[in-house]
Formats: C-alpha cells, sequence, structure tokens
C-alpha cells in the first residue's frame, strides 16, 4: 500500500513538472481588449501595469483562473506577474498577424521592385548586348568580304608583279642593247668622222699639189712669150 502510495505521488510529482514545462511557452494578450497585470492571482492584488492586446508574454505557472508570466520589457521594475487566463490565446493576435503580413507584404514588394529593376536591367543589358552582336556580325561579313578581295586582289597583284618583273628585265635587256648599239653607233660615226676628214685633208693636200704644179708650169710660160 505504501509502495503505490509512493508510486502515486511520484507520478503527480511527475506530472505537475510536465505541466510547468509545457506551460513555458509563449502566449499573447487576446484581440482589441487590455488587461491589468498584477502582483499576485486576485483582483485584490496590486496592478503592476496594463498590456495591450498583442503584447508577447511568457507563461511561467498556471494556477485556477490565473497564469504567471514574464514580461519581455520590464514595467515599473517588474518583469513577472499575474494575468487573467481567459484573456491570453497562444496564437499572435489579427492586429498583429496583419502588422507583421503587412511588414512581409511591404518586404515583399520591396523585393518584388528589386528583382524587377534587375530584370529591366538586365533586359537592357540583353539589348544592348543583342546590338553590339548584330554590328559585330556586320564588321565581320564586312571584313570576310573585303579578305576575300583582297586575296583576289592579291593573286592579281601577284600576277601584276611577276609580269612587271618580266618586262622590267625584259626592259633592262633592250637598255643594254641600245646602250650597246648606242656605242657602236658612235664608234661607227667617230670612224666615218676620220675617214672623212682624211679624206678632206687629201683632198685639200692634192688641191695644194696640184695648184702648185700649175702655177709653176704657168710661170715657167710666161717668160717664152717675151722672146
Amino acid at each position: 500500500m505504501k509502495r503505490s502510495l509512493i508510486a502515486v505521488c511520484i507520478m503527480m510529482l511527475c506530472w505537475y513538472l510536465i505541466g510547468q514545462v509545457c506551460y513555458a511557452e509563449r502566449a499573447y494578450v487576446t484581440d482589441s481588449f487590455e488587461i491589468t497585470f498584477r502582483t499576485g492571482p486576485g483582483i485584490d492584488h496590486k496592478i503592476i501595469a496594463v498590456l495591450r492586446s498583442g503584447e508577447p508574454l511568457e507563461i511561467l505557472k498556471s494556477q485556477d483562473r490565473w497564469t504567471r508570466v514574464r514580461l519581455e520589457k520590464p514595467r515599473q521594475g517588474e518583469t513577472e506577474g499575474w494575468v487573467m487566463t481567459r484573456y491570453l490565446m497562444t496564437r499572435r493576435p489579427c492586429s498583429t498577424e496583419v502588422k507583421f503580413l503587412k511588414e512581409d507584404n511591404e518586404r515583399l514588394n520591396k523585393k518584388l521592385t528589386d528583382i524587377n529593376t534587375k530584370w529591366a536591367a538586365s533586359a537592357r543589358r540583353e539589348k544592348d548586348l543583342d546590338k553590339r552582336l548584330k554590328e559585330n556580325e556586320v564588321v565581320l561579313q564586312t571584313l570576310r568580304d573585303d579578305y576575300e578581295n583582297l586575296k583576289h586582289e592579291s593573286a592579281d597583284f601577284l600576277k601584276l608583279k611577276m609580269e612587271y618583273e618580266s618586262t622590267q628585265s625584259k626592259l633592262q635587256d633592250c637598255q643594254k642593247r641600245l646602250e650597246s648599239m648606242t656605242r657602236k653607233n658612235e664608234d661607227l660615226m667617230n670612224s666615218q668622222k676620220h675617214k672623212w676628214f682624211g679624206i678632206g685633208a687629201l683632198v685639200l693636200l692634192a688641191g695644194l699639189v696640184i695648184g702648185l704644179y700649175f702655177g709653176r708650169q704657168q710661170k715657167k710660160r710666161r717668160p717664152s712669150l717675151y722672146y
């Protein structure tokens, strides 16, 4: 009997401790309401402060219709006190929920605005890159056309260069032949000049000889006319 009584006492003690641990949770003052925060579990105890709807509280202990709670923000130096259990609820009040929802909505709207701004900037960058890509494609095609034209012109240029070099070589040969012929012509002309100069000198000398001869003959004939 004693053992069973001890077991019952131990079980009751465990249930009490478990209940105390389970009550260590957050609660809120009910919607659109203000409640008194007292020094003890009863209306005869002193009021420490008036708690507004949505104020978070930490539940420490429950006793009949009263619950001992701890405030996150001390009131008049007190952090612990008693409130009526029926004015507490475990969910967040509607006003607080609406406030959080508004904050979440504002945060999401801001995030959406940032995303839209980044998307618009990305779209502008993509458009600019697409424009540059098209311009580069035009430039690349122009370069390809210029390269093909240059390749054909280079082939023609090499052909013309070979023809020019061949013509230049022929021209040099002709110039050499012309110079050789010019030298020969000059030599021939010089030879002809010398020849004609010699002939002229001989003719002049012959004329002088003949003149002298006929002059002497005439002198010889003149005295015989006076006899």
